[in-house]
C-alpha cells in the first residue's frame, strides 16, 4: 500500500478493518494513519470476512483508534456490518473502544 500510495502526494486510502489477512490491524495501520481518509470498520475471525461488531473478533480496535487519533485522523467512522446487527448495537461496540 505504502508503494501504491507514494506515486502521487494526492492518494489517500480507505481502511477496511475486515481485510487484514497477512498482518494485523495495527502493523498495517502504523505507516499509514496520515493518508487514511476513511473507514470501513468490522471485526472478523482473521480467516474469512464476517462484519461483526467491533470486539466480536480479533481486530485490535483499541490500537487502531489510538494511531488515528495521533495521525489527527478527521475522516469518517463507516460500519460495515452485516445483519442483524442495529445501529444502536454498532454504537455501544464502538464506544467501548474511543
Amino acid at each position: 500500500m505504502l508503494e501504491i500510495l507514494a506515486i502521487d502526494p494526492r492518494l489517500r486510502m480507505t481502511l477496511d478493518s475486515n481485510h487484514m489477512l497477512q498482518e494485523s490491524l495495527t502493523d498495517f495501520t502504523a505507516p499509514l494513519a496520515g493518508m487514511i481518509v476513511t473507514t470501513h470498520l468490522s471485526d472478523y475471525d482473521g480467516v474469512d470476512e464476517r462484519h461483526w461488531l467491533p470486539g466480536r473478533g480479533i481486530c485490535d480496535f483499541r490500537g487502531l483508534f489510538a494511531l488515528l487519533e495521533a495521525a489527527r485522523y478527521t475522516g469518517v467512522y463507516n460500519m460495515e456490518l452485516a445483519a442483524p446487527y442495529t445501529p444502536r448495537a454498532a454504537m455501544d461496540a464502538l464506544r467501548q473502544f474511543c
